[in-house]
């Protein structure tokens, strides 16, 4: 799926960016056969797009988690319950000891 077709027609797009799926660093959340994601609110884009690549991959999954707020979906990675979308190049630290 492209990303112009997850935008709305009313809404011009000034630059793309890839998100990337991300897991707590040495967490198993990853690792379960059907891997637990956390997702933002129905609406974003995000959700739709991370939705369809999880999909289109016929990887199982479940919703563990929803939160419409970028600490919560943190809360979510860092306590290993689900894995969670980020843009490519956040310079925004999961935790504060991480660099």
């Amino acid at each position: 799926m492209r990303p112009e077709s997850l935008v709305p027609k009313d809404v011009e797009i000034l630059f793309q960016e890839r998100l990337t799926w991300v897991s707590a660093q040495n967490g198993i959340a990853h690792e379960q056969n059907t891997l637990p994601i956390s997702v933002w609110e129905e609406d974003c884009a995000w959700r739709r797009s991370g939705l369809q690549s999880l999909q289109d991959s016929q990887l199982d999954f479940r919703i563990a988690f929803m939160s419409a707020h970028i600490s919560g979906q943190r809360a979510a990675i860092l306590a290993d319950l689900a894995i969670a979308l980020r843009l490519v190049t956040s310079k925004t630290p999961l935790c504060p000891t991480q660099r």
